[in-house]
Order: structure tokens, then sequence, then C-alpha cells
């Protein structure tokens, strides 16, 4: 795991070392092991090295026998051992024994083709001396990222769109296509970064750039797989043997591993098949919280795991300054950012950090295998569509009404979501409950009405996009190739590597999602219970508490925050010239958000937080205002 970055200047102008390496600095915090940089003329790259494999020789960057192609990579290879025992068959001479050397070598017998042979979690870049040419790819899933800006001078690429910033002249200035697209979705979807003229490169996508020109291919997407015939009994077996099979892969490392043990099903799973694949008790860690995160405090269930798998068991009780991890946060994401389990992902990952190098998560499961609330939520709405328009109305208005929980929890909520998905199509349907805001309400959030953009459209271009037959199928997509990307993957990346801990995701390895995604609805929801293949096939490893337990999510208790120890912080970040100073908010739509928050009328925490943290990254880096927190 490290951090990658470099730039290509397209005019010719020769490539400096000293600028390599103050993109470097800025990503220190990816791999204080090590530091490497090459430069040919008007090219130049570089890395930050975390050591997880080949420890002592395995240097970034690398080149092929004849220094001819040059690589550098931010993730694993998981099947780097068998491609170079194969590789070692063709004839190519290995000076290391990494996993990146791997890539070169991979590169010359295949060309671009060589990505397609992968299977790990991946961005990297590679330099052919004889080409001219700069090849950027991405892993399947998009589990690492990579950040790209080009004009016609030059060409720079990064981990973190710090690395840009540092060489990027001119003015930094928002794109307003992203800015109205994460006010609905709370995260930036597609390859929008909050940054005019910055972009990601796309999971499953390898790009080609030579003076003249950039060219993006897609190597690998799961919108040409439709649904198999496969047996409900053979799905079951053939999952368990993908599963391990992924576990093994990545449980390959040269340094210490822990889990993330949440007591869900999914960090469950993993911990119970790490167990039978070591012969060292494991290392697992939890987090929870004091009185009023009490509803999302899981410890119970994480001990009920530890005991049954005699693991290392560490719990962590977190009581975090919030006013403080949001300035923090911003720094690392270098973006607003609206998912609030940041914070509680950073705690633990610095916790973890003093004991691990290296986190298995169980992120992914719920994509999956279908362990959303929302999937079955569409089922649920299927039927209750199909009662009297008398009843039906009744049962609207009066959820409606509910005034939302004390302790944080999301019942009410969902209810008046699933109240207003009523009548909608199916499509529609899941938008509304995957919108943070209607329509209406982010014309009033934004200061130009102009700005706004129906996020609906380019929702129902991904949609489109996964060539489906069914909304079970197509929401399934959408949320691997969109929420799951840009929200989930992003944030674990930025909270673990600001700790300089890597995290591998097994249920991600992307045989294992191909398996998963062709697999007959009703083999991942049954009736009402999500999950059905996992737990049938752990039925006899896991306890019922664990298996049949209500999902709960790795999150934090902001909504109570809100209106109690963050209310008078989030007053005054709401402040009339603070939210007129951005430009682009309405202070009179963001009071009125915060005043039914406050009255409970509403559960607005997404929103809101989504609202604070843009507000604080335009003072911070467009208005220059610097890290303004009173207590940092």
């Amino acid at each position: 795991m490290c951090g990658i970055c470099g730039f290509y200047n397209l005019n010719g102008q020769t490539a400096q070392v000293a600028a390599i390496k103050q993109m470097c600095e800025v990503i220190k915090h990816r791999g204080p092991d090590d530091e490497g940089t090459y430069v040919d003329g008007s090219f130049g790259m570089g890395m930050r090295r975390l050591s997880i494999i080949d420890l002592d020789t395995g240097h970034q960057p690398i080149s092929n026998e004849n220094a001819t192609v040059w690589t550098i990579l931010n993730g694993e290879i998981y099947n780097y051992v068998e491609l170079m025992e194969l590789l070692k068959e063709r004839g190519h001479i290995f000076k290391t024994k990494s996993d990146t050397e791997v890539l070169v070598h991979l590169y010359e017998e295949y060309q671009d083709e060589f990505v397609k042979h992968l299977r790990g979690m991946f961005s990297l870049a590679i330099w052919d001396t004889k080409k001219r040419e700069l090849i950027l790819a991405r892993d399947p899933l998009g589990i690492k990222q990579i950040y790209f800006y080009r004009d016609a001078k030059i060409f720079i690429f990064g981990s973190e769109i710090k690395c840009i910033l540092k060489i990027l002249e001119g003015s930094k200035k928002i794109n307003p296509e992203a800015l109205n697209h994460y006010l609905s979705f709370l995260y930036f979807p597609d390859d929008l970064t909050i940054f005019d003229g910055i972009n990601k490169l796309k999971p499953g996508h390898l790009l080609k750039i030579t003076a003249d020109a950039a060219i993006s291919s897609e190597y690998w997407n799961l919108n040409n797989l439709q649904q198999s015939n496969i047996g409900f009994m053979e799905a079951q077996d053939e999952f368990l043997r993908l599963m391990n099979e992924s576990m093994k892969l990545h449980l390959r490392s040269d340094v210490p591993l822990g889990i993330f043990l949440s007591g869900g099903i999914d960090s469950s799973i993993i911990t119970a098949l790490a167990s039978k694949l070591t012969n060292k008790p494991l290392n697992t860690f939890t987090i929870g919280y004091n009185k009023e995160g009490s509803f999302y405090d899981e410890r119970e269930y994480a001990r009920i795991v530890a005991r049954l798998f005699n693991t290392n068991h560490q719990e962590f009780l977190v009581n975090p300054d919030i006013e403080e991890a949001i300035f923090k946060m911003i720094g690392y994401f270098d973006e607003p950012f609206a998912n609030s389990s940041a914070i509680p992902n950073y705690y633990i990952s610095k916790a973890m950090r003093e004991k691990v190098k290296v986190a298995l998560s169980g992120l992914g499961g719920d994509e999956i295998a279908g362990g959303y609330e929302r999937y079955a939520g569409m089922k649920l709405l299927s039927n209750f569509n199909k009662l009297p328009s008398f009843l039906k109305n009744i049962v609207q208005h009066s959820l409606k009404l509910l005034p939302d929980s004390k302790k944080g929890n999301y019942f009410a909520d969902r209810c008046k979501r699933f109240a207003q998905a009523a009548n909608l199509s199916p499509r529609e349907t899941y938008y509304s409950l995957i919108a943070s805001s209607n329509d209406n309400r982010k014309k009033l959030i934004l200061s130009n009405s102009s700005a706004y953009q129906n996020s609906y459209d380019l929702f129902i271009n991904i949609i489109n996009n996964a060539k489906q037959s069914d909304i079970l199928r197509e929401m399934t997509y959408f949320d691997i190739v969109s929420y799951m990307t840009n929200d989930l993957l992003v944030l674990t990346d930025r909270t673990s590597m600001a700790n300089s801990l890597e995290v591998r995701v097994p249920f991600l390895d992307h045989k294992l999602v191909e398996f998963m995604f062709q697999l007959p609805y009703e083999y991942k929801i049954k009736g009402m219970q999500k999950k059905y293949i996992l737990k049938k096939v752990f039925r006899n490893v896991l306890p019922g508490r664990i298996l049949f337990r209500k999902k709960q999510g790795f999150s934090t208790p902001l909504s109570v925050w809100l209106r109690k120890d963050l209310q008078s912080f989030a007053q005054n970040i709401f402040l009339k010239e603070r939210v007129e100073s951005t430009g682009v908010l309405n202070y009179n739509g963001i009071h009125l958000l915060l005043s039914e928050h406050l009255a409970r009328k509403a559960n607005h925490q997404g929103i809101l937080f989504a609202l604070m943290t843009f507000i604080i990254w335009h003072e911070m880096y467009l208005q220059g205002k610097g890290n303004n927190c009173s207590k940092c």
C-alpha cells in the first residue's frame, strides 16, 4: 500500500525531481516507510511506501530488466505469486519478491491487456520509455482511487487530490455539476470531484496518455453479466469456495494483520474464515460509544464472535472531539464529505495502527449479498401499493407525522421515505430512497436556482448502463458502482491511510463479485430476510444472535450530536455570513433544514453534515483561511 503521484509535461519541459518530492511529501501519511522518484525527460513520478510485501527489496519505482518500462503501485496484487511463476516460465527475470515488479513484466508480455490478469486492489502507473506513453489503471471495483488533471501543457495524477493541487497553478474553482450531485447523493458520483478540471479515473478503466492525446478504455464491468440458472445448493458451495479463495489471497502479508469486527454478519464471516486459514490467534478490534451513542454500540456482539474464535480482541471507546475530527478529515479527503462514519473509522484505524499494519474489513457484503434495508423495503413497497387507496392514504399520512427518534435510530426517517416513495415507478422509488433531499429542497439550498440540476438523470444513466432485466438487479448495480465506489471505498481509503493502515476487503475480489451479481435475487433476499445465502452457508458456523440480528451499520449518533453537543458548532458554521461567503448556498434554505432537524420534525443529519463540511472546505481550500478549528 502506498501513495503514488506524477506528472507529464506535454509541452516537453523537463520534469524536476524537486516537484515530485513535494507531491510525495503531502501524502507521506500513506507511506511513511520509504520514498522513491523517477524522472525521464518531461515525465516524472514518485511514491510513498507502506511496506507490506517484500519488506527488504520492494522499493519503488521499479523497472523491467532493461529499464524500458517503469511502474509505481498503490495497493496490492493478491495473485502476484502465481503471476510471478507464470512470468518466470516465460523467461522474465525478477530482482525482487514484490507484487509491484509483476506489473512491468506483465506489461511486457501482454501490453494493454496486462491489467486483465490482476486480482487485487490497485491504482497504478506504467511509463513506457520507448513509446513515451503513460498508462494509469484502477482496479475493477475502484477500491483504490486515482485522480488526474489535464490541460494543454501538463497531465498530473495522484492517489489524493492534494498531490495535484501541489503542482496545479491558477485559482481553484468549484465544479457546479459535482456540487449539485453531492447535495443529492451525499458523495461525488461518476468521475466527478468538487474541483473543476480534476477527475477520478473510473473503476475498471485504463487511461493512456501521450503528448498528443489521452484515451480512456474500460476493461471490466458488471453490465455484461446476466442472471445465472445455478441451483441454490450449488450456489452455496461455489460462494464458499470463492470466499475461501479470496480470503487466502487477502491474508498474504509479511506484517501482522487485524480485523475490523463489528459483530455484524460480514465482519463475523471474515473472522470465522480467517481463523480457519491461520495458525495464530487473530487480532480483532471494535469500538463503542458513550451513552448518547448506545444505539450504535455493537461491542456486545463483537465479543460473542471474538470468544467463539478465540481472538485477541480489543475494544476502543470513542468520544471524539467532532470539531477537531471534521477539520482533520477535510484535510485528508481534500473535499467535503457527508458520511459521518468517517469519524469512528478514523479513530479505530488510529488505534489499530498501534497494533497492526494491515486490517481486513467486511465492506462489500451488503452490496453483493443484498444487505440493505432499502432492498427489503422495495419488496415491501410493491405489496403496499396493492392496498386500497383510502387505506394507503391513512398510512402515508400517519407515517409522515412521526417525530424523529431521540436516540438517533433511522426508524422514523425510513418510514417517511417509505411513505413518500409509494405510488412511484420502481426506478423513481429507489431514487427517492437513496436521494438525500427532494428536488424542491435542493433548489432552496442553492443560492442560484439556475445552477440546480436534476440528479435523477445521472441516476437513470447509471441504471441504464447496468443493462439488467429488473429493478432489483439495477439497484444492486447502482450501489456497487456508485454508492460503494464513491462513498464507502473513498472513506475507507482516506481514514485508514491517514493512519498508515492498509485495509483489505475480501468480499470485493472481482471474481466473487461477478459470481454473486449473477445469482437469482431470491438467493439473496428470501421474503424479507436479507443476505439469505450467507446465512445459509454459515448457519452452522455463526450463532443465530449474529446471523439474524438487525443491521445497524458502522455509523455515528450524528442526529443526536447535532441536537446536543454539536448544536452550537453547527449553528456557528451556518451563520449567514459564512453561508453566503461560499457564493453558492442559500442561508434561508439551510436555516429551515436546521430548524426542522432541531425540532425533530425530520432527520436531516446527512444533508446538514454535507453542508457543514462544504462550508469548512470552502473556507480552507478556496478562501485560503486554512484550518480555523479552535481546538486543532
